[in-house]
């Protein structure tokens, strides 16, 4: 069964955003593709955030708060928010322990929240490598995914999120970002395909409404686009008049 960890990719983006947990990031701008005037992107929502460190124990053995280890202290850096701290225990950290998941999916989430996504895609790469069990492998894979789709790599990252949704095909929010990366390679139908199957699994979930009714207007099927419009009009009127804006321009 699915961890707590991985059941927060379950969950819309309105009800992470409520909680205020602070668990989804999006990496800085040091890596980030720009935005294209012709990106057939522009018209659909940000991609869902990445998935920060979850409380201690959630799915890992646990480190001790009074270690002194490069671990220990990269993780104290990190969750205070000092990253450029924690880089460089977490890079000693996997010098002393080159198989441990713990200290290379941890460098890899601190590099992502410096902007050096190349890096950190390295980083995830070995830590899925290393992953014992699929809770691991799941959020590993999603938020390489998410430094693959911000560097511009479309299909890398749909590659990633599939990974995911081998292990766990009930992830709305990871069906939200493969339509978008499927769109990124602009093939909008199997795009569409995904956002239903996140909008689903989560009937509320208002942004991948969102992005279906774009992905219907670009492949000509507007009365569907107008469903979804209808539909965001009960869940968020912002998200309904935004795309009603775009169906009826």
């Amino acid at each position: 069964m699915v961890g707590a960890l991985a059941c927060v990719l379950a969950l819309p983006f309105a009800t992470r955003a409520q909680e205020g947990s602070g668990q989804g990031v999006q990496a800085p701008a040091r890596d980030r593709k720009p935005q294209q005037k012709d990106d057939p992107l522009k018209s659909y929502l940000p991609r869902e955030a990445s998935i920060r460190l979850p409380q201690r124990y959630a799915i890992r053995s646990g480190i001790d708060p009074s270690a002194t280890s490069h671990l220990s202290k990269g993780e104290t850096e990190y969750r205070a928010g000092r990253n450029a701290a924690a880089v460089p225990e977490l890079k000693a950290a996997v010098k002393e322990q080159p198989d441990s998941y713990d200290s290379h999916y941890l460098l890899a989430l601190t590099l992502t929240e410096t902007g050096a996504l190349k890096e950190s895609i390295e980083e995830f790469q070995k830590a899925i490598a290393l992953a014992t069990n699929d809770d691991s492998k799941i959020v590993a894979n999603y938020n390489m995914g998410n430094a693959y789709f911000d560097l511009g790599k479309y299909q890398e990252a749909a590659d990633a999120y599939q990974s995911s949704l081998k292990l766990d095909s009930t992830l709305s929010k990871v069906h939200n970002n493969l339509g978008l990366a499927l769109v990124g390679v602009k093939r909008t139908s199997d795009a569409a395909a995904e956002f239903k199957r996140a909008v689903d699994l989560k009937p509320q979930y208002a942004e991948a409404h969102y992005n279906l009714g774009v992905a219907y207007l670009q492949l000509g099927n507007k009365e569907q686009a107008q469903t979804e419009q209808q539909t965001l009009a009960g869940i968020s009127s912002d998200l309904a008049i935004k795309l009603e804006k775009l169906i009826a321009p």
